[in-house]
This record gives C-alpha cells, sequence and structure tokens, in this order.
C-alpha cells in the first residue's frame, strides 16, 4: 500500500507470469495481488471478489495460512465500505486460523482491523480488548509503525471511556516513537489527538499546543 507505483509493477508482472505458468499458485497470488491493486484505485468491491478467489484457490491447495492471509486486505475493504457486520466476521474466522497456526504477528494485524472497526461501532471496551492484545503481541516485535498505530487506537477507545489519565499516557508515548523513528504523519495525527483530549478536559494552553503543531506538520 505504501508504494502504488511499484505495486502495480508487481502486479504487472505477476498477470505476465500467469499467461506463461499455468501453476494455480502464482495464479492464486496475482490475484490477490489484484485484489490489493484495485484497493489501492479505491474499487473495494471488485477487490473483494479478487480477494476471494484467491482465498478459494489457496484453499484448494491446502494452503489455509495462506488463504487467510488474503483476507487481512478484505477486511480493510469491507471497512471502507461500512460493512461491519461482515468485517468482523471475516475478521474473527480467520484470526483463529492465524492462532491455530500459531502466527501471532498475523493475528495482531486482525486485531488492530478489529478494534478500530468496534471503534467505528462506538463499542469501546471491546475495542480496548482487542487493542490491547495487538499491543502485548507487536511489543515482541520492531514493528514500531505498527505499534504506534495500536497506541494511538488503543488511547482513543480509552478516551472515549474517560480514562483519560491512561489515554494520556499511551498518546505520550505513542508520540515518543513516532519522532524516534520520524513518522512524521503519524506523529501528527498523534498530536491532533492529544489536542481534543485535552480539549475535553478544558486543558485549552495544552491543546493549542497539540493542535498547532500537529498543523504545521500536516502542512509540511
Amino acid at each position: 500500500y505504501s508504494s502504488p507505483a511499484k505495486t502495480r509493477q508487481v502486479i504487472s508482472a505477476l498477470n505476465l507470469l500467469t499467461k506463461i505458468l499455468s501453476a494455480p499458485e502464482v495464479k492464486a497470488i496475482a490475484d490477490w495481488s489484484s485484489g490489493i491493486g484495485e484497493i489501492i484505485n479505491g474499487k473495494m468491491r471488485s477487490a473483494i471478489e479478487f480477494i476471494d478467489l484467491s482465498e478459494s484457490q489457496f484453499l484448494a491447495l491446502n494452503q489455509p495460512l495462506d488463504a487467510a492471509q488474503t483476507q487481512v486486505s478484505k477486511l480493510y475493504a469491507l471497512a471502507m465500505l461500512g460493512l461491519y457486520d461482515k468485517a468482523l466476521e471475516c475478521g474473527l474466522r480467520v484470526r483463529e486460523v492465524f492462532l491455530r497456526f500459531e502466527d501471532f504477528q498475523a493475528a495482531g494485524k486482525i486485531e488492530l482491523n478489529l478494534g478500530n472497526i468496534f471503534q467505528k461501532r462506538d463499542q469501546y471496551e471491546k475495542a480496548e480488548e482487542f487493542l490491547r492484545i495487538a499491543r502485548q503481541r507487536f511489543e515482541k516485535t520492531k514493528e514500531f509503525s505498527r505499534l504506534i498505530q495500536i497506541d494511538n487506537s488503543l488511547a482513543n477507545a480509552l478516551s472515549h471511556q474517560h480514562k483519560f489519565a491512561e489515554s494520556e499516557r499511551i498518546y505520550l508515548e505513542a508520540l515518543k516513537r513516532a519522532e524516534a523513528n520520524n513518522l512524521q504523519v503519524l506523529k501528527a495525527e498523534i498530536e491532533s489527538n492529544l489536542g481534543h483530549l485535552l480539549l475535553f478536559q478544558g486543558r485549552f494552553d495544552r491543546a493549542l499546543k497539540f493542535f498547532e503543531s500537529s498543523r504545521r506538520r500536516y502542512a509540511k
């Protein structure tokens, strides 16, 4: 997702390869990549069609873990379409596959997405539950950007439950990590969220400080 131009080149190469080779696994990977390409192009429904096709091909090849991996992208597409019930059903189903195969990093990605979906439905306690599990998983890795995303979402879920002190502490930790890893967009997003948290508590001077810093960062 982070490099659309490279992704399109990969998709083109894979589709060309399917015309040269008749290997079912290559076709499954090509369809999965095409689904990601459609997400990049904002075509969520056709993305889901490609991803479902890829999943069925991996299952036919008796590769359930690869089939489950395709659904991480599908979960995002379903959420973007506002199909939250289907997204939750999909996420919970494939999470069980990842846990069965002890792919805890993939399970953590799903748990982050599930936490965000529960937030969109104003189910903040459930969101907190999944985000805390995801946080524990990624604390053991060096995927700092993912951990920052989780902390940002978790702090947001906590603030909606009026757990202001813990929410602020987690926001500030995420802010430090974003600064240390030069993740400027994430830092701007966290500063904005911190500003709203402080504004809600009537701490206007600090809220203004974070809002202005976020504005400048986004503008840059």
